[in-house]
């Protein structure tokens, strides 16, 4: 009888060890974004900025909890063609030229900017086609 007392007493309750509180579950995130150009807005090593023909140049701002960047550009045949990324508006500073597809990773909250240039190294001709960017990360 004693022994049934003391469990049922409120301290024993105390002493009970507590459930940890789950954290939140967080879920991946996928955005994409697709634009046809026409033709080409720049030439490889030339770093400019958008403020062209809209078709040829998109800016992309990426959300905090976006982590990384994918892209791929084709001509109307299919064939890869060269594009220009940069981040923040910062050409002179940041953009990297890449022909057809890529990655990146990104911090939170960054401006990416696209745009189809000329470039002898890339097979296709950028006069009229797509670029998909995806953007990915965890909410």
């Amino acid at each position: 009888l004693a022994a049934a007392a003391v469990a049922a007493s409120p301290m024993a309750a105390d002493a009970a060890p507590k459930k940890p509180v789950p954290k939140p579950v967080k879920k991946p995130t996928k955005r994409v974004v697709t634009w046809s150009y026409n033709g080409t807005f720049g030439v490889s090593g030339v770093g400019t900025l958008c403020g062209g023909p809209a078709e040829n140049c998109v800016d992309i701002p990426t959300e905090k909890h976006e982590t990384k960047v994918s892209f791929s550009a084709v001509d109307q045949t299919g064939q890869k063609v060269a594009l220009q990324y940069a981040f923040d508006d910062d050409y002179a500073g940041t953009v990297q030229d890449a022909c057809g597809s890529g990655s990146f990773p990104v911090s939170k909250g960054t401006l990416v900017s696209f745009n189809t240039i000329l470039s002898p190294t890339c097979p296709g001709l950028a006069t009229t086609g797509t670029v998909t960017v995806t953007i990915t990360g965890l909410k």
